[in-house]
């Protein structure tokens, strides 16, 4: 258990080097920050259909997002809870992984996946995303989750922050997050809905990079 203390500080560390390379690199870019309109993502998708999610103004206060768009998607008796998270600071790029524990969520099974890249992608190869079972009492939730780059996908937080500090922070980082409820027999279910709504919503959510790649 000791070995927490020091994996926090050496996240520290490479929080503040990886800011510190993000203000160097965006020098050589224009002073204006990239913008992200989501007001156009579609409700209605592959089935499913959408109804916006009041946004909750202490998560906005400190997630310090540029953008933020919460929906509640159903289809055939499913229900997936969306949200998209555009930052050009590093406290908005968090994950999920820290937040249902401290929530008081018991993570039972955690795992890296692979989603098939959907026809419109603005890069090849498939989608990295990382999947969370978590349980609290009689609770269960299915998450999937992926940090979106300039150019990709990583399910890697850390990763997440060197290719966007590489990027140049002005081009900022996405975090798109499916949640579900489910029960471990259902739990194959969830996950092929997530996935699907998934496929059908990135190529909308990551368009404010298409013309730049």
């Amino acid at each position: 258990m000791q070995r927490y203390p020091y994996r926090f500080l050496i996240l520290c560390v490479l929080l503040l080097a990886l800011s510190l390379a993000g203000y160097l690199v965006g020098q050589h870019e224009d002073s204006e920050a990239e913008t992200l309109d989501w007001s156009q993502l579609p409700k209605a998708v592959a089935g499913w259909q959408g109804r916006e999610q009041p946004e909750d103004p202490a998560v906005a206060e400190y997630l310090q997002a540029d953008a933020m768009k919460s929906r509640i998607y159903h289809k055939e008796g499913l229900t997936v809870f969306f949200t998209a998270i555009f930052g050009t600071q590093w406290r908005s790029l968090h994950s999920p992984a820290g937040c249902f524990p401290s929530q008081g969520w018991l993570t039972v099974d955690r795992h890296a996946t692979t989603i098939e890249a959907p026809p419109g992608a603005s890069h090849p190869g498939p989608l990295h995303a990382e999947q969370l079972f978590v349980k609290q009492g009689n609770k269960h939730l299915l998450v999937t989750y992926l940090y979106a780059h300039p150019g990709g996908t990583t399910a890697s937080w850390i990763e997440q922050c060197l290719k966007v500090a590489k990027s140049g922070m002005r081009k900022g980082g996405i975090v798109v997050i499916l949640e579900g409820k489910c029960t471990p027999d259902s739990r194959d279910a969830m996950d092929q809905a997530q996935r699907e709504l998934l496929q059908a919503l990135y190529p909308e959510v990551v368009r404010v990079w298409d013309a730049k790649l």
